[in-house]
């Protein structure tokens, strides 16, 4: 169930960025986000970019044919970069008051839910020694 709602959730992001490009045009985008955002956009142990953001953006690019350069970086970096015109999109960027006076925000892309999951002690733990 979760993972259908995942991929309904990336399905209709995808639509949007989409209608979105079809406007604009493009025929390639410079994607930032944090180097260290995990489970969103991370290095595995073998230095690969990993993440929820690498699998989202590899299926748009498979579905509109537009190139993606998907570039982990510093968060400040991220930042930078979009407001000198070095990067299209900023991913993972909440809204805020101050933010909003310096970008342009889209529709946000998926709501996070929090699961947790508890176990149950299976056997009592012996109690200390006095």
């Amino acid at each position: 169930m979760l993972k259908m709602q995942c991929q309904l959730v990336m399905l209709s992001a995808l639509f949007a960025l989409t209608s979105w490009l079809s406007a604009a045009q493009a025929e390639s985008l410079t994607v930032v986000g944090d180097e260290n955002y995990p489970p969103y956009l991370f290095k595995d142990d073998d230095g690969n970019t990993v993440g929820y953001l690498v699998d989202l953006w590899d299926l748009w690019q498979q579905k509109t044919g537009v190139e993606v350069n998907l570039v982990p970086t510093a968060w400040v970096n991220a930042q930078a970069r979009v407001l000198h015109g070095d990067a299209d999109v900023i991913e993972m960027l909440y809204r805020t008051p101050k933010r909003e006076a310096l970008y342009t925000f889209s529709q946000p892309m998926p709501s996070r839910r929090w699961l947790f999951s508890i176990m149950k002690v299976l056997r009592a733990l012996p109690a200390p020694a006095p």
